[in-house]
């Protein structure tokens, strides 16, 4: 049976869809790294040590917009609101499957350019907790 990725996700930003370039939308459910170390445990025998690194217990989304004057204006509405914002990405596949994740509390968390060409963008990292 074919299994179908998810390439077309939405982007909802405090309840306004927002227009990303394709293919540019990537998410950390973050869960952070986990480290694996081991101790003696004498005789011969090792235990292993495990542990999260609570650091990166955030989640982060990231995509790009057109260098439009909408998103430019949208993105510098965000960036003076850290904290407060919400960052909704949904989809769903070719066979109906559906897939949704929130981020509450969010921040741009990029010093973020807007290309003023033809073909250019504007990318934004964001940052909240850990989606549900």
């Amino acid at each position: 049976m074919a299994k179908f990725a998810l390439s077309k996700p939405s982007v909802i930003i405090n309840n306004n869809p927002v227009g990303i370039l394709p293919n540019t939308c990537k998410i950390d459910e973050g869960e952070g790294e986990t480290t694996v170390r081991t101790q003696s445990a004498g005789g011969g025998n090792i235990d292993l040590v495990i542990t999260d690194n609570a650091e990166e217990k955030m989640g982060k989304v990231s995509f790009d917009l057109p260098n439009t004057i909408e998103a430019i204006e949208l993105a510098r509405g965000i960036k003076k609101n850290p904290g407060v914002n919400v960052v909704e990405v949904t989809g769903k596949t070719p066979d109906g499957k559906n897939f949704g994740r929130v981020y509450n509390n969010a921040s741009i968390i990029n010093n973020y350019e807007a290309e003023l060409s033809a073909d250019g963008k504007l990318s934004l990292e964001m940052c909240g907790d850990q989606p549900i």
